[in-house]
């Protein structure tokens, strides 16, 4: 028990940041989890309801949202959190299939960090949310978003 206990521990050391993920397709939600998880706490939701009720009881570090190329209804899920007076600061990174610039836009202006353009390497993902992590530990000015595209 002492061994396991202190698994643990170095785990919740190791692991610093929890990353809250809201993906409806379950394979892409398995593998993200499973990618991320190497990393980080890795909380996964199906929708952005269920993330919101998590939300309420939990503190996450950073938002990680895949908005469904014909659906536009996450926005206001991230009005939610802008109008939040204890979420209004947390960053979001979003993934889609829809890379049109003015959907991008639209992301920048509802204050998203950085932008995946599905599909993508989840590796690359963990890696940018590595830096983004790094980056926000050791610098004080707000953090320039990031686009990515395969």
């Amino acid at each position: 028990n002492l061994d396991r206990g202190m698994r643990q521990l170095n785990w919740f050391f190791k692991m610093g940041q929890n990353i809250l993920l809201i993906e409806n397709s379950i394979a892409m939600r398995q593998l993200l989890k499973t990618v991320l998880g190497l990393s980080f706490r890795t909380k996964a939701c199906t929708n952005c309801y269920e993330a919101a009720q998590w939300l309420e009881a939990k503190t996450v570090d950073l938002i990680v949202l895949a908005v469904p190329h014909e659906q536009h209804d996450h926005f206001g899920f991230l009005q939610h959190l802008a109008s939040s007076s204890l979420l209004s600061d947390l960053p979001v990174l979003v993934m889609s299939e829809n890379g049109s610039p003015a959907f991008r836009e639209q992301c920048l202006d509802a204050g998203v960090v950085a932008f995946f353009h599905k599909p993508f390497d989840p590796l690359m993902l963990r890696e940018c949310i590595v830096e983004f992590f790094n980056t926000v530990r050791t610098f004080t000015r707000p953090v320039q978003p990031l686009w990515a595209s395969a």
